[in-house]
C-alpha cells in the first residue's frame, strides 16, 4: 500500500510539473501565418514597416507537412531574417522558452550560426546564438525565456534588462541563413512556446489515492 501511495504521489508530482509545446505557427493552412521574411540587416526594420522579402510556404517537406521556406532576394545581398507573427510580441514572461524546427538546404560557405533576436520596445536586443545544424535534416531548437545567461546583449542596442524585454517584446526575429555570398534556402516549422501545464491525469490520480486511504482504514 505504501509503495502504491508513494508511486502515485510521484506520478502526481511529475504530471504537475510537465512541460508542453504550444505551437503557434505550423503553416499547414498554406499561409505564412503572420511571419515576414527580409534580407535587410538594418535592425530598425525589425519593428518597422520595411520588413519585406520572399515568404513562400512549401506544400510538402516540412516536419511534417507544409513549412515556411525562406531564401535570399539576391546572391551576395543581405541575409535571411524572419520576423515572427504578433503572437510573439507583448508579455512573454509566462512562457518557458521559444521553440522551433529549422532546416538548412545549402552547404556552401557556412560561416554564420543561426540566431534568434529578442527585441524590446526601446530597441534593446538580446541574441541567442546556436550551433550549425546538419544539412537537409529538421532540427528542433529551444531558447529559454527564463535563463538570461543563454542570451547576449547586442552592442549598442539599448540598456533594458532581459526581464524587461521579455515582459514587453516588440519582435522575435530568426536569422536562418548561415552562408556567405550565395543564394540561400532554409526553412522554419512548428514555431511556438514551451509552457508549463497540469494535465488532466494529475487530477485523476487524486481519486485512487483517496480510495486507497479509505481501504487502508477499513483494513485496520
Amino acid at each position: 500500500m505504501k509503495r502504491f501511495i508513494a508511486g502515485a504521489a510521484a506520478l502526481l508530482c511529475g504530471a504537475a510539473s510537465a512541460n508542453a509545446a504550444q505551437i503557434i505557427a505550423d503553416f499547414e493552412d498554406g499561409t505564412t501565418q503572420g511571419f515576414l521574411v527580409s534580407n535587410s540587416l538594418d535592425l530598425s526594420s525589425f519593428t518597422g514597416t520595411s520588413f519585406v522579402g520572399a515568404e513562400i510556404v512549401n506544400a510538402a517537406g516540412g516536419n511534417p507537412g507544409r513549412f515556411l521556406l525562406t531564401n535570399d532576394l539576391a546572391p551576395q545581398q543581405g541575409t535571411i531574417l524572419v520576423k515572427a507573427s504578433d503572437a510573439f510580441t507583448g508579455d512573454l514572461s509566462g512562457k518557458g522558452a521559444i521553440v522551433w524546427d529549422e532546416i538548412d538546404f545549402d552547404g556552401l560557405n557556412r560561416v554564420f550560426s543561426q540566431r534568434l533576436f529578442l527585441v524590446g520596445q526601446d530597441g534593446t536586443t538580446f541574441v541567442f546564438d546556436t550551433d550549425l545544424i546538419p544539412l537537409n535534416v529538421w532540427t528542433a531548437r529551444s531558447a529559454s525565456l527564463t535563463d538570461a545567461s543563454v542570451w547576449t546583449l547586442l552592442d549598442g542596442s539599448g540598456s533594458s534588462s532581459f526581464a524587461d524585454v521579455v515582459g514587453d517584446v516588440a519582435a522575435v526575429i530568426f536569422r536562418t541563413e548561415v552562408g556567405q555570398n550565395t543564394n540561400r534556402e532554409s526553412g522554419l516549422d512548428n514555431v511556438g512556446f514551451l509552457v508549463s501545464e497540469v494535465p488532466v491525469p494529475a487530477a485523476a490520480l487524486l481519486f485512487p489515492l483517496g480510495v486507497a486511504g479509505v481501504l487502508r482504514r477499513r483494513a485496520r
